[in-house]
């Protein structure tokens, strides 16, 4: 979908006297120093553009070669004489510039180079083949019609034999008549000259001669054996060309009735053709550029002007030939006499004439319309010579060579330009002859010579120099520009860009003016590029934009698209700020909804975008198209429409595309939620509703996915939601419906009520009742359809409309059998409250069901019930007591006679769940003090517990208040409460001895002593108080003892594990390490301990179900084993570090205890062992705030408690090394010297 446009074309005329001579000129080219080389002259006089002369008289030249590795021209004669003239800037003298390197007897018909320089091939008139090295050394000598054996011969395949084809209407017996042969003869036109051409990798070399009254093409190796010849056809003329990409030899053949370029194999069969125009009279020569991608057609065509000597460029796709540009003798001014294709640069031809040379610039470009109207129809044009084929890609995509149109224009299109006014469908074509413009409804008779046109404005036809207006047909003005003139590099690019509305001028330099058309003409410099770009257009012109690797692009108004090396499509927005942006090839994506890029099939290119869709059209490698919706596109369109308020049409789009509809709500939630009377008005469809509406959820989805250029699900998902979104939409929308036809919209309306959360089955079925019988069974199936059967047969009963259930029931898979029976029994009931009891109980809604019994317990305590009133209050207890109702039966109950039942129920239920306290407020209520004060001991309230007791409405005996008294106290000791379990003995029996036993038991030394002196018993001191002390003080110092020599143990074993280096213990584990990762105030673990956190995570993120519950398992147990701390394991450290704080713990705990020990030993005189316990205790507390900052400063490895109980390690942070690492274990709170008694010792 391509065209070729001739970008610049430099003349460079001959000196006068080289002029003179009108002889063709052959042509070479010096690709490095950008010179070219011509013969002029019937003498040979021989001169480069910077006129370098050389003569003689030997004859005419045959080739002329410039070879780049020895900075010289190759020069042939027929003769026989070879020439090697210097033309590098080291040549000290004229004299030594030309060199005769040899003589060949017989002549030179023909002469090549290999592409590598490193094989010259000549053919003498002898028809003889020489092959010589680079320094002219024959290698091979042989005649070129001697050899007969070849490499490769022709092989017909079963496939390809004439008789397994299908031959038509002739049958059979066309498939084995005999083949006639091919009556070959010399072209009219022949010159009888010898043609060589190598492959563009020099391994073969095709020969094209005279042999036998015909014509043949022979293919040699590069050893200079007989590879092929090629296949014989009728009348094969004398040029030859060999496709550098080495796949098709081209030469022509000249039939009565046509003229036509055909294709050989490198094994000589024949591979297709394509015929010139029937203008054509005469080819002179074929030549290829460098990338294979054009062949240039030297031949004399009648363009009704007589006989002229022309160029054609022609160029194959999707296996059709197009003729994209003719450049004709008297648009140059020259006669054409050789044409050379730069070496280097494919796009670059070289021209050489009887008295000029030209150097001719040409590009691919695209010619498709690029205005931004609603009304565009989005036209391509491609060129085949006077054909325009136009397609339409709004409508068809007609994949070339085909078109939509076929366009005839009066000879070969050399330009076409789409207008950048109105709707942007017109288009204009310059033709060959440089000087006719066609176009629709516009004739220009201008006698300027045109190379590229653009068509701004609708009057308006522009040419790099010229300004042409038009009124009616009639050419009303024109003005001139010589860019040149005015101090610029030469013009080769003119764009008229919609977009900013500008008419876009491109130099050779790469800057680019804004040409002022529209009143005089002026240029006026907007950009600077580092270099001349070959495709130009613009949305701003302040800042830029670096792309790499950008193979293709096109320019709407609110996006740049272009495709990349890497086979992606990206879409820059065009309100970025260009200033510095940089568009990398290779930069991942921001997330799986990304609107900025979308992969593309290799080798992609953009034909077109639809300037105001969201359609954009590419052309594959092998030359189909493809038309595409990116989503980027596609929801600018569905944006656009929107802001319109063109609902439906923005819905439709969505549907088409499979966009989340969520983004119809998300994009204008304020206006939408107070438009939706329009909204449903423009769309007035059901079915486009109710996908919507199903559609809902409560997520932002322009924040979570179609965010436009933003990063798109870059954050947590808790930041989307959206709480509320989807009722809110559904409860707005259903009045509307309502309003506009409750009928007609009815499965929508359902749809809302489904779809809002929670669904509100009941309400949905309610609007089934006025309906007639015919749309309820439409609105019901449709409800059946948006819901489990079994859901909206339970809303129906949950309605106790039973008719209505058994109508969705018969819709269902249920068993007839059993619901219709079911429901039978709940029809035959007769009270009315009692159904409604059973149809809630059966729904499982106990609360409900719970309320309707209460009402029938209540019509049988008025006489008006069906059942006895002890009948149903026992199913009221059973109910009651199944479903643990008990607070709601309270609150129906309360005031009845049955309270008090009620309530000594849920005390008892209470006491089997072990709520104590709750159940002794039951039975408060219910007046049963005996239960209640057996809970509140329970409970251990033993206060409220004797206070009950010992209420004189209680009328308890005072053994019973004494028993109560000794069972509360023996509850409390068991919870080591011996305080309280004293003070109970103390106060409500006369159990001194045990009391005092309790308070000893707690360590209250002071309150034991303190109530012997009350009650006058000093003789339990000696028995009771005096040896608790004792044991205490043994047991307290043993325990002291006991945790010093733990914590120093462990303190060493720290110590000595801290010394090793983490790596060894690493190397040591047994490599079940699941989730511990390390951190060191001094050092990093970066390389080991990342690559086995890594290892771990990845490890646990691929299994799930029942392997999961297994290793999870696994897991636990192993944590298991870590907290025993097994020496020299990587867990060792964590172990030791959680030990030492529960140490400290301990030590804490003891401060009070060791206070109150010393003084009840000073009460009692025993200094000495007071001294020797505040000693002991002292130096340990000194020892722990000695080393807690060591112990808890320097960890490495740490894990916590966690759930059940179990160790496990602790949640890993970023450490300051910005790797994963678990915090510190925290440092406990440390004992002080508060406890120490400064008067002892």
């Amino acid at each position: 979908m391509r065209n070729l446009t001739i970008l610049s074309s430099t003349s460079t005329p001959y000196t006068d006297a080289q002029a003179a001579t009108g002889v063709p000129a052959p042509l070479c080219v010096n690709v490095t120093e950008r010179v070219a080389y011509a013969v002029i002259g019937d003498k040979d006089d021989m001169a480069s553009l910077v006129s370098i002369p050389f003569g003689s008289d030997t004859g005419t030249s045959t080739t002329y070669t410039f070879l780049m590795e020895r900075e010289s021209v190759f020069l042939a004669l027929a003769s026989g004489d070879i020439f090697v003239i210097q033309v590098s800037q080291s040549a000290e003298s004229d004299s030594e510039q030309v060199e005769l390197v040899g003589s060949v007897d017989a002549g030179i018909a023909a002469a090549c180079w290999s592409p590598d320089e490193e094989l010259l091939v000549l053919v003498t008139h002898e028809d003889k083949l020489l092959l010589m090295t680079q320094d002219f050394e024959v290698l091979y000598e042989f005649g070129l019609a001697q050899a007969t054996e070849v490499e490769e011969k022709h092989v017909a395949l079963g496939w390809g034999k004439k008789e397994t084809q299908y031959h038509g209407k002739a049958g059979k017996a066309a498939a084995l008549a005999p083949q006639e042969p091919v009556n070959t003869q010399l072209a009219a036109g022949d010159d009888g000259c010898v043609r060589v051409s190598w492959r563009g990798d020099g391994a073969y070399v095709a020969v094209s001669f005279v042999s036998d009254g015909a014509r043949e093409i022979r293919v040699f190796s590069r050893e200079g054996k007989l590879h092929s010849i090629c296949e014989k056809i009728k009348a094969l003329e004398h040029v030859m060309a060999w496709r550098p990409s080495g796949r098709l030899i081209a030469a022509t053949e000249k039939l009565e009735h046509r003229h036509d370029v055909v294709f050989f194999e490198r094994n000589g069969l024949r591979h297709g053709e394509f015929t010139l125009r029937p203008s054509t009279e005469a080819v002179m020569n074929l030549t290829w550029n460098s990338d294979s991608s054009i062949v240039a057609v030297t031949l004399v065509s009648n363009t009704g002007m007589g006989p002229e000597v022309c160029v054609e460029l022609w160029s194959d796709k999707n296996y059709h030939w197009y003729l994209k540009q003719e450049i004709r003798s008297s648009v140059l001014g020259d006669t054409v006499s050789h044409v050379v294709w730069d070496t280097e640069d494919p796009m670059l031809l070289h021209i050489a004439g009887e008295h000029s040379y030209t150097a001719m610039r040409l590009q691919s470009t695209p010619a498709v319309a690029q205005a931004a109207s609603e009304q565009s129809i989005s036209g391509a044009c491609v060129v085949d010579g006077a054909k325009l084929l136009y397609t339409p890609f709004a409508y068809a995509n007609v994949p070339p060579p085909m078109a939509l149109h076929t366009l005839t224009a009066p000879s070969p299109i050399a330009h076409v330009a789409f207008g950048a006014f109105g709707d942007g469908n017109d288009f204009a074509a310059l033709l060959a002859d440089g000087r006719t413009v066609v176009t629709y409804n516009l004739v220009d008779e201008s006698l300027i010579v045109f190379r590229q046109i653009a068509w701004p404005a609708e009057n308006i036809l522009h040419d790099v120099l010229s300004v042409v207006q038009i009124e009616q047909g009639e050419v009303v003005s024109r003005a001139v520009l010589n860019v040149e003139d005015m101090a610029f590099a030469k013009a080769v690019k003119l764009v008229a860009s919609p977009n900013v509305n500008k008419l876009l001028l491109e130099t050779a330099d790469g800057s680019v003016f804004d040409v002022e058309y529209t009143s005089g003409l002026m240029l006026s410099p907007i950009a600077s590029l580092p270099e001349m770009c070959v495709d130009l257009d613009a949305v701003s012109v302040d800042g830029k934009i670096e792309v790499v690797a950008c193979s293709s692009f096109f320019m709407r108004r609110d996006f740049l698209l272009l495709t990349t090396t890497t086979h992606f499509l990206r879409f820059v927005p065009v309100d970025t700020d260009f200033a510095g942006a940089t568009v990398v090839e290779d930069a991942p994506a921001v997330s799986k909804y990304d609107e900025t890029r979308r992969r593309v099939e290799r080798g992609s290119t953009i034909v077109l975008a639809s300037t105001v869709g969201d359609s954009v059209v590419f052309q594959m490698p092998r030359g189909n198209l493809e038309t595409v919706r990116p989503r980027a596109l596609v929801l600018s369109s569905v944006r656009r429409l929107l802001d319109a308020r063109s609902y439906k049409a923005a819905l439709v789009l969505c549907r088409v595309n499979r966009i989340d509809m969520n983004v119809i709500f998300d994009h204008i939630p304020d206006k939408l939620i107070g438009d939706f009377a329009e909204f449903v008005n423009q769309v007035n469809d059901p079915d486009l509703l109710n996908l919507f509406v199903s559609g809902l959820r409560d997520e932002d989805v322009t924040k979570s996915m179609y965010t436009g250029t933003k990063a798109a699900g870059s954050g947590v998902a808790a930041e989307f939601k959206v709480e509320g979104k989807t009722t809110k939409v559904c409860r707005a929308l259903r009045p509307v419906l309502q309003d506009a036809d409750a009928v007609r919209y009815m499965p929508t309306i359902l749809t809302t009520f489904m779809c809002q959360v929670p669904a509100d089955i009941p309400s949905a079925l309610k609007l089934l009742a006025p309906l007639s019988t015919e749309e309820r069974d439409s609105a019901l199936t449709y409800l059946l359809f948006l819901s489990d059967v079994d859901r909206v047969y339970n809303a129906a009963l949950g309605l106790y409309d039973l008719p209505l259930a058994l109508l969705v029931a018969q819709r269902s898979q249920r068993d007839p059998r059993e619901y219709l029976a079911a429901l039978g029994k709940l029809n035959a009931l007769p009270d009315e409250e009692y159904r409604r009891f059973k149809i809630d109980a059966q729904l499982a809604r106990a609360s409900k069901a719970l309320e309707h019994l209460y009402q029938s317990y209540r019509g049988s305590t008025e006489g008006s019930g069906f059942m006895s009133e002890s009948d149903l209050w026992s199913e009221i207890v059973e109910f009651v007591s199944d479903n643990e109702l008990y607070e709601e039966a309270i609150k129906l109950l309360n005031g009845q006679s049955r309270f008090s039942d009620i309530c000594r129920l849920f005390g008892d239920h209470l006491v089997e769940k072990r709520e104590f306290a709750q159940a002794a407020s039951a039975y408060l209520l219910a007046d049963a003090r005996t239960q209640a004060v057996d809970a509140f001991i329970d409970s251990k309230e033993w206060r409220e517990a004797m206070a009950l007791a010992t209420d004189p409405a209680s009328a308890l005996s005072a053994q019973a208040v004494h028993d109560i008294a000794v069972r509360a106290s023996l509850v409390l000791a068991e919870h080591h409460m011996f305080m309280d379990a004293a003070t109970v003995l103390l106060e409500y029996t006369e159990e001194d001895e045990d009391a005092l036993e309790l308070l000893v038991k707690g360590s209250h030394w002071a309150e034991a002593l303190r109530q012997t002196q009350m009650r006058a018993r000093t003789d339990l001191i000696e028995t009771t108080v005096l040896p608790g002390i004792q044991t205490a003080y043994t047991s307290l110092l043993e325990d002291i003892e006991e945790i010093r020599e733990a914590f120093d143990t462990k303190l060493a074993r720290l110590t000595e594990v801290r010394a090793k280096p983490l790596e060894v213990l690493v190397n040591k584990n047994d490599g079940s390490l699941d989730n511990i990762d390390v951190m060191s105030d001094t050092t990093s673990m970066a390389s080991r301990f990342s690559t086995f956190t890594a290892t771990v995570t990845n490890a646990t993120s691929r299994v799930t179900g029942s392997t999961a519950r297994r290793i999870s398992k696994n897991r636990r147990k192993a944590e298991r084993k870590k907290v025993r701390g097994k020496k020299g394991s990587v867990y060792e450290e964590a172990y030791l570090v959680d030990s030492l704080a529960k140490l400290i713990d301990r030590v804490r705990v003891h401060m009070q205890g060791v206070r109150e020990m010393n003084l009840a030993l000073i009460r009692f005189s025993k200094q000495a062992l007071a001294c020797g316990l505040q000693d002991a205790f002292a130096l340990l507390v000194g020892r722990v705030l000695e080393n807690a900052d060591r112990i808890f400063d320097e960890q490495r490895v740490q894990m916590q408690l966690g759930e059940n109980g179990i160790p496990e390690p602790v949640p890993m942070e970023v450490n300051e090394f910005g790797l994963q690492s678990q915090p510190k274990h925290p440092k406990p709170a440390l004992p002080t010297m508060a406890w120490r008694i400064r008067a002892l010792c």
